[in-house]
């Protein structure tokens, strides 16, 4: 007990204690009572949690099924005959290549900074570092480090949390069970307006993007490819020992002529929305 650790303290030792046969047994057989249905019913929410977090997996798996692919990412489902393309390993494999092709992108771009072939971002990044190293010299860690604990143990770990314990913690009713279903029957509520509403924004995504696809195919040709702004080549170019630059000075008489060529985004969109009624 608190008591006996707190005479062992100042006196050194602990005083010994009589302990009679089944003495305080009705309240360490209700303890244990409390706490196994405390167990009980936490495992029992746990159970119900995952149940629910399984039906809505379910449900979002269905929807995006209904959906189906986003049409920029997609591949052409026919070949050159027309006929439909069989992939079988197309929905196990598809989700893996994509995530490899992501993670190949952040690697050689990470590749490309520490090599300086996106110099722009590894002078900045070894500036800041830089910069940082010699402001952080100057701060005094330890007297902050120090401060900082002392004063979370002194706000949290005091012995007036005693206090805050029973002032405040224990005096909080338990939710009843009325309570407890009318949360449940919210949180239920709320998850379906969720993915309803997500459904919804995935069906117009989807909608702009067919659209998008169709007018950029009529306006500039039925193959497109993505221009990189990033350096993620798989080979990166290096210049030969007979290659040579010079610089170029120009005038602004030079670029009055110059049009600009515009990219071919697509902005604003095309989906047509019913009007809303009063």
């Amino acid at each position: 007990s608190f008591g006996g650790f707190f005479m062992a303290m100042l006196l050194g030792f602990q005083l010994p204690e009589n302990i009679e046969a089944h003495e305080n047994e009705e309240q360490a057989i209700a303890a244990k009572e409390e706490w196994e249905k405390r167990v009980q019913e936490g495992e029992e929410k746990a159970a119900k949690k995952a149940e629910k977090a399984a039906e809505e997996q379910k449900e979002y798996e269905k929807m995006m099924e209904e959906i189906g692919e986003n049409p920029s990412t997609e591949d052409e489902e026919t070949d050159k005959s027309g006929f439909p393309k069989i992939n079988l390993l197309k929905p196990i494999l598809f989700p893996i290549q994509k995530n490899l092709a992501l993670v190949c992108y952040h690697v050689r771009f990470a590749r490309n900074v520490i090599t300086w072939n996106e110099s722009y971002f590894s002078f900045w990044l070894t500036f800041i570092s830089l910069l940082l190293g010699v402001i952080f010299v100057f701060i005094p860690w330890v007297f902050i480090a120090r401060w900082i604990f002392r004063i979370l143990v002194w706000t949290f770990l005091g012995p007036w949390m005693y206090f805050v314990d029973k002032c405040y913690l224990q005096r909080k009713k338990p939710p009843t069970e009325e309570q407890l279903e009318k949360k449940e029957e919210e949180e239920e509520k709320e998850i379906s307006e969720r993915l309803e509403a997500k459904s919804d924004e995935l069906r117009r995504q989807r909608e702009e993007a067919l659209k998008a696809k169709d007018m950029k195919a009529a306006l500039y040709g039925k193959y497109e490819t993505a221009v990189p702004v990033l350096q993620n080549d798989r080979y990166v170019d290096y210049p030969l020992h007979t290659s040579s630059a010079t610089p170029y000075h120009y005038d602004d008489d030079d670029i009055k002529g110059v049009e600009r060529v515009g990219g071919q985004e697509l902005p604003g969109e095309s989906t047509p929305l019913l009007p809303k009624q009063d």
